[in-house]
């Protein structure tokens, strides 16, 4: 037989002129024309974790390849002129190759810690970061941004996307909650998708799934299509499907009865309605509420209020607090701002006796503020309550999901 040079061959054994052997799941496959290309076409539809890792391993031998032949073909004086410094020869040398052991332990763990803590890629360009890795390990050779991106979707996310599948298939039911929010630096609305389950030993596991972008107007049928879309590529039946929590949007219960999935309203997103609305009856407190979010405007948009707003709480011994600003899609956002106001009351009264442009409180005002603040405080305990990531978990030495998949995919590594 003559030598295998394709990395194909890692993953298959000849076992005459015609057939092949897989080495992983032991099955023969008929190698007509004696061509590779039907090898990837196997691995590639039967093993997709390996099939990645071939892809890499391809693409390495590839440029090592061009390099090689781009080497040879260079006459003498173009290799005179291309011969690096002692000291660049001794710093390549010193560097490991990007196929030895501990630097792929060290792809796998940037590219992790990417991953988990949410970073952006450009992180791994960063000066400190790239100063801190030479110091602990000198004999790694980072790399840019675009090799730990591909060595993440390539390699790390298919073991992770299989880890994802084999906890969903552990849950005989499942919930999924559904929002469309807007990212502001970006223009663009989304629509996320997370589900919500009990397994096998009791646990809860939630797992956010996807987040795709709306480019069409939001709309029933169109929320329903995505909804849809998610499901299928990720293999949940809909009888799988005990129920949707959503928020109040017609759009959303539209979407729901579409698809035909049992939904529910968002229990914090109607007690926040409720608040709004009851807050919004009472014209002396709508008027003083009006007042606080004019004052809090301001100083969220002046620089120079700040600075002199700090200058009197420094004169007056009160703790340097910023004022916080009312938002109408962030859950307590009201009761923080009457708050904060309230906390430093004398620094704001102080600046506003000498900016007559501003609304002014009178005494009553302040003693509405503070039972205000005294209704809303127990729902504020409760949202934060019913929204923490552990309100339903009665066993606080119950390990957290991220720790349980970060374990798992190192025990698949090694």
């Amino acid at each position: 037989m003559r030598p295998k040079f394709s990395a194909i061959w890692t993953y298959f054994s000849e076992v005459d002129a015609d057939t092949v052997r897989c080495k992983i799941c032991d099955q023969t496959y008929s190698r007509k024309g004696r061509g590779t290309s039907g090898l990837r076409s196997y691995l590639k539809s039967r093993h997709e974790v390996e099939y990645a890792e071939y892809e890499q391993k391809n693409t390495a031998l590839k440029k090592a390849a061009v390099d090689k032949r781009k080497l040879s073909e260079e006459t003498p004086l173009q290799q005179a002129k291309r011969q690096v410094t002692l000291q660049e020869a001794l710093q390549r040398h010193q560097y490991w190759d990007t196929s030895h052991e501990k630097s792929c332990e060290l792809d796998n763990l940037i590219c992790e810690m990417l991953a988990f803590q949410d970073l952006p890629f450009n992180f791994v360009e960063g000066i400190g970061f790239r100063r801190l890795i030479h110091a602990v390990q000198p004999k790694y050779n980072l790399r840019g941004r675009q090799s730990y991106t591909s060595h993440l979707c390539n390699y790390i996310y298919p073991k992770l996307r299989n880890k994802v599948k084999n906890l969903i298939k552990d849950l005989q039911y499942l919930s999924f909650t559904a929002d469309i929010w807007t990212e502001p630096g970006a223009g663009v609305s989304l629509l996320s998708f997370t589900i919500h389950g009990i397994n096998n030993d009791f646990q809860r596991v939630s797992l956010f799934l996807k987040c795709v972008p709306l480019e069409e107007r939001h709309t029933g049928d169109v929320i329903a299509q995505k909804l849809d879309e998610i499901r299928e590529e990720w293999k949940i039946p809909r009888q799988k499907i005990h129920i949707m929590v959503r928020d109040g949007g017609s759009n959303m219960k539209r979407a729901a009865r579409v698809s035909q999935i049992n939904d529910i309203d968002c229990n914090i997103h109607q007690l926040q309605l409720c608040i709004r609305a009851a807050l919004a009856i009472g014209e002396y407190i709508s008027s003083l509420l009006a007042k606080c979010k004019q004052i809090a405007t301001h100083f969220n948009h002046s620089i120079i209020a700040q600075s002199e707003l700090k200058g009197f709480q420094e004169r007056l011994g009160l703790p340097l607090l910023s004022v916080i600003q009312d938002c109408p899609t962030r859950w307590n956002s009201m009761f923080n701002m009457i708050q904060r106001l309230i906390e430093i009351k004398d620094a704001i009264v102080l600046y506003t006796s000498q900016h007559t442009n501003l609304p002014q409180f009178t005494p009553n005002d302040w003693l509405q503020l503070e039972s205000c603040a005294t209704i809303l405080k127990p729902f504020e305990e409760a949202t934060k309550t019913m929204s923490g990531s552990e309100a339903f978990i009665r066993d606080p030495s119950n390990p957290c999901l991220d720790l349980h998949i970060a374990e798992s995919i190192e025990t698949e590594y090694k």
